[in-house]
């Protein structure tokens, strides 16, 4: 079961980064904002909000979204 997970995680980040610096900066634009719906269902489950690792995907997460919104503001990639 954990393979099978693996496995369709590694196959979502090569789609993402096979697609290229522009969808991988827009797909940050819609990911990021997710971290909301996770952090709100930590708090219903009274866990801790986040690990040592899930920081650091969030802190990457929020870096993309900050760029890929910059570069949208610019003009630097288009929609």
């Amino acid at each position: 079961m954990i393979a099978w997970a693996i496995a369709g995680t590694a196959y979502t980040v090569f789609l993402v980064f096979a697609a290229g610096l522009d969808f991988l900066l827009l797909s940050f634009i819609v990911y990021a904002p997710g971290t909301v719906l996770f952090v709100m269902s930590r708090r219903e489950q009274d866990r801790k909000l986040f690990s040592p690792a899930e920081l650091v995907i969030l802190v990457i997460a929020v870096a993309g979204f900050v760029t890929g919104v910059v570069a949208l503001a610019t003009g630097a990639i288009t929609i």
